[in-house]
């Protein structure tokens, strides 16, 4: 099977397998974009163009997140090609606010802070069941990373940041990134991530299988009661909560 029709046929899946409460979904596709799922709420982060080949196939979004305004990141067609399929709610770091607005209504592109004057300024959303918070990151060009609650689910995007000190506050699975191509990420850099947070899951995402690996081989040592995911792309992973 191809990776276009594997990718297109997962999507289906994520929209049609029923989750109990204590269960979310999620397709990695490459880079930090992920289509995540948890009960009825749909959330889309960084999907740069990754998910332009199944576009037709994504349902319904509540939720797109840009995190700063890299190409692997960020993709302005495809932001308004899914906007025009889904009607979803944006929020973008603030530099790609004002090109999103000239062609998405802007009432439905929420924006960062332009200047992040402390560690937990970002402004806090609360979109029809989805509660989102702000945070600095840190990369060569301003970034934000995302804190989402979906019911009692917690998660966390970190996109390809590297490490700022969030709050502490438990999640139940952090997407980190763990090396290349950013320059600001490395294995041990989510490992101090998944320290403040002690994810239950941490999926390594933005980097090459070694640093995955290693990645994966410091969190069984520093933090054994979080489990660590290495996805494929365009895969389908369904976990529980416990």
């Amino acid at each position: 099977m191809s990776d276009e029709s594997s990718l297109v046929e997962n999507v289906d899946k994520l929209y049609g397998t029923e989750l109990s409460p204590n269960e979310f979904a999620f397709i990695y596709a490459g880079y930090a974009s992920i289509l995540f799922r948890a009960r009825d709420r749909v959330v889309l982060f960084d999907p740069a163009d990754l998910f332009s080949k199944a576009k037709a196939h994504i349902q319904s979004l509540d939720l797109i997140t840009y995190s700063h305004s890299h190409h692997d990141h960020y993709n302005l067609s495809n932001a308004v090609a899914l906007y025009k399929k889904t009607q979803a709610q944006i929020i973008s770091e603030f530099s790609m606010v004002e090109e999103l607005r000239s062609r998405i209504p802007p009432e439905s592109v929420l924006s960062g802070p332009e200047v992040f004057q402390g560690v937990r300024d970002g402004p806090k959303y609360n979109l029809n069941g989805i509660k989102v918070e702000l945070h600095r990151g840190v990369h060569p060009r301003p970034i934000i990373q995302y804190r989402v609650k979906i019911g009692r689910l917690r998660a966390f995007h970190a996109a390809d940041s590297g490490y700022w000190p969030v709050s502490k506050d438990k999640v139940d699975v952090a997407f980190l990134p763990t090396g290349d191509p950013s320059p600001t990420c490395a294995p041990g850099v989510a490992l101090a991530m998944a320290m403040d947070m002690k994810p239950t899951f941490a999926v390594a995402v933005h980097g090459e299988d070694h640093q995955h690996r290693k990645f994966k081989e410091l969190v069984e040592r520093e933090l054994p009661e979080t489990t660590v995911v290495i996805p494929r792309e365009n895969e389908l992973q369904i976990l529980n909560k416990p």
